[in-house]
């Protein structure tokens, strides 16, 4: 499958950079947008991460969320089988988590000014052999955000997305710390329609820091419920409980971590990234390659 095209080239840039130099930026960026940003009332809704989507597979055109028809199923169906049958090629994405949610892409691609570059085709279903588990940092929202990790025999529910090469560089923009590549072979399995779909290669984003371990285990993000799950599961509340006595201490709770983090949110995300950064695996699958192009990391 031809590599969606990134339109950005600051974008490609950015995979080249080491930790030190993504951490100062990540705090130029959080620090320019904190005066627009309402702290209190995101981090209120940081436990409901990865935030709200229809049962099954969708369209989100503009601003609008319509199901699937019979048509649309035919031309993901030519898409699956390497006919790019839209005016604009498209290229299937994996959303392992906020980018499943149709208020998270609407707002990431609202910039994009052709009608078909905000028009996604979300099919809800099932990737097997992963499961995703929370990152060992957290957001300015309250949450501990989504990457993938393998997990032979298990089935977890996320969705793919069929997006053009502009959506895909404002989506891979905004995922400033993950890596961008693409898992071939794989098998995603849609669900919960009477049409079937199928991919067997899609793109994904994982995070450039792995996935959190605890007592040297790992756990999965119960909000993304999986069939054969090799782990256990946490919730978003149950991992800020977490979260809170490795960096505050073994008294403090999630919502501590919480107050803390509406008060001086740059402060207390790098106590939290200092504090799991021990805690972390690295994503490794033989199915995984990255972006051509991208920089090696020291």
């Amino acid at each position: 499958m031809e590599w969606p095209p990134i339109l950005e080239p600051v974008v490609l840039e950015r995979f080249g950079w080491d930790d030190a130099r993504l951490d100062r930026e990540l705090d130029v960026l959080v620090g320019a947008l904190l005066p627009t940003l309402d702290i209190a009332a995101l981090a209120q809704t940081g436990v409901d991460y990865p935030f709200a989507r229809p049962t099954g597979s969708f369209v989100l055109d503009d601003t609008d969320i319509g199901p699937l028809t019979p048509d649309l199923h035919d031309l993901l169906q030519a898409l699956e089988q390497g006919v790019q049958a839209t005016p604009t090629p498209r290229y299937p994405l994996l959303a392992i988590g906020a980018n499943g949610a149709p208020d998270t892409l609407i707002r990431k691609l609202a910039h994009l000014t052709d009608p078909e570059d905000r028009r996604v085709y979300v099919l809800a279903g099932r990737l097997h052999d992963f499961d995703v588990a929370p990152l060992p940092r957290i957001a300015p929202y309250g949450a501990l955000p989504a990457t993938l990790m393998s997990s032979p025999g298990t089935r977890v529910r996320c969705s793919a997305s069929w997006v053009t090469a502009a959506a895909f560089t404002a989506l891979t923009q905004s995922e400033m710390s993950y890596d961008v590549g693409r898992l071939d072979p794989m098998l995603f399995e849609s669900l919960g329609d009477e049409h079937s779909h199928q991919l067997t290669t899609a793109y994904v984003y994982v995070s450039r820091w792995g996935n959190l371990l605890l007592d040297g285990e790992r756990v999965a993000l119960a909000a993304m419920p999986a069939d054969h799950r090799q782990t256990p599961s946490l919730t978003q509340t149950q991992l800020l409980d977490r979260t809170a006595r490795l960096t505050l201490g073994r008294m403090h709770t999630g919502r501590d971590l919480i107050e803390r983090l509406v008060r001086d949110p740059l402060e207390i995300t790098r106590e939290v990234a200092l504090a799991l950064r021990p805690l972390a695996e690295h994503f490794d699958d033989p199915a995984w390659t990255p972006y051509p192009g991208t920089t090696p990391r020291d």
